[in-house]
């Protein structure tokens, strides 16, 4: 499944089909902010000029269906349609470069791998970047869900509450992604189409996996919400499993910063074609 022609008429209607095309979407040297909005009246005045607003929610589109690629930073994007400046616009811009070097990627959606013992199984990658949003010092939030293999749903979102620690991050994050995984589930096994066979959350911090295993940590946890604590019960019950994963082969990484070439393309070709 690939957006091949949506994107190359995006590129014409924005006048991008001249870009250079790029390696990743989002400059790994670059942070987002307020304090790049425009800064006088000449610059308030170009960016009335460009169609800011209209490009992220057509990117926006892209992001939703086929191109997890270009979500975490089509999020940060987002954050900025209000008031943007000149240098929120060139974010757009290698957005645009990027994809005018990609529009054949795309996802497979793949069948069981028995067809006389049909099955599914879960997989879901999750992560956070501790208090990478410049602005609020709030984290981001990545998952992405496959089913026997085909990436089916992902997310890049700035979590709603400020963490204390990267494991507090991991750990709203790994509730996030818990109830996305609960939550297709539930629809496969109301469509009664095959077996659940195996449901894993892959996590690459340690502390939150202990703490959604170890009730007794209370001292380190009696301040987070109690709605991120509904997975201890969930695991007690073997909804699910939570796994270890390297951070190298955090497939979910990618939704939560920007990445130097090399780490964003590796990790890409696990996840599209």
């Amino acid at each position: 499944m690939h957006q091949k022609h949506y994107i190359e008429k995006l590129l014409k209607t924005y006048n991008m089909t001249d870009l250079k095309p790029v390696a990743t979407p989002g400059d790994p040297d670059i942070s987002l902010s307020q304090a790049m909005a425009p800064q006088n009246e000449e610059e308030r005045q170009f960016m009335a000029s460009v169609p800011y607003r209209s490009a992220v929610g057509s990117l926006l589109y892209a992001a939703l269906h086929t191109r997890p690629d270009i979500a975490f930073a089509v999020n940060q994007l987002s954050m900025f349609v209000e008031n943007p400046g000149p240098a929120h616009w060139e974010a757009v811009k290698r957005v645009f470069a990027y994809l005018r070097g990609t529009t054949d990627l795309g996802i497979t959606l793949s069948a069981p791998t028995s067809t006389s013992t049909p099955y599914l199984k879960i997989t879901a990658y999750c992560d956070a970047a501790f208090a990478n949003h410049v602005d609020t010092r709030r984290s981001t939030s990545g998952y992405i869900v496959f089913i026997n293999g085909s990436p089916v749903s992902w997310k890049s979102k700035l979590q709603s509450v400020v963490a204390l620690s990267s494991t507090e991050a991991e750990y709203i994050s790994l509730a996030e992604c818990a109830k996305e995984v609960l939550w297709n589930d539930a629809l496969l096994k109301e469509l009664n189409i095959l077996d659940i066979l195996d449901i894993t959350i892959l996590e690459d911090n340690m502390g939150a996996i202990k703490l959604s295993e170890n009730p007794t940590l209370h001292q380190r946890s009696k301040h987070i919400d109690v709605k991120y604590h509904f997975i201890r019960q969930h695991l007690a019950s073997g909804d699910f499993n939570v796994h270890y994963i390297e951070t190298s082969k955090q497939l979910a990484d990618q939704l939560t910063k920007n990445q130097t070439p090399p780490i964003f393309l590796s990790q890409r070709s696990h996840i599209m074609n």
